[in-house]
């Protein structure tokens, strides 16, 4: 019964550092709007999360050492960070830039006429 106050001491410093192992934050675009649905991942890994409504997002138990956060998004260029156990617990505000791609020109030239009724 005497080292039930050192065991329950090292149980709730157990707890507190499991409960440091936390990245979150918020997802906008360029305009401040919150992105909803974004893929927020640690990379090589299956632990992940996808942002809320709001744009926020939560991830727990992030893993010992030091890995690449990515964050992406359809439309969005993708964001990695790399995130060390000892940056924990860690806030992040995520600014998406929109993937800009240009498509080469395309030229449109007429068939001819013939055989118009069988395409289609």
């Amino acid at each position: 019964m005497k080292f039930m106050p050192a065991i329950l001491f090292l149980c709730l410093c157990a707890l507190q550092a499991a409960a440091q192992q936390v990245v979150s934050g918020k997802i906008s675009n360029e305009t401040g709007q919150p992105i909803a649905g974004c893929s927020v991942f640690i990379s090589n890994t299956v632990r992940g999360t996808s942002s809320a409504a709001d744009g926020s997002f939560r991830l727990s138990d992030f893993p010992s050492g030091k890995h690449d956060l990515v964050i992406s998004a359809v439309g969005y260029e993708t964001r990695v960070y790399t995130v060390s156990e000892n940056l924990l617990p860690m806030t992040l505000q995520v600014v998406m830039k929109i993937k800009v791609k240009e498509l080469e020109n395309v030229t449109v030239e007429p068939s001819g006429g013939r055989n118009l009724g069988r395409m289609g």
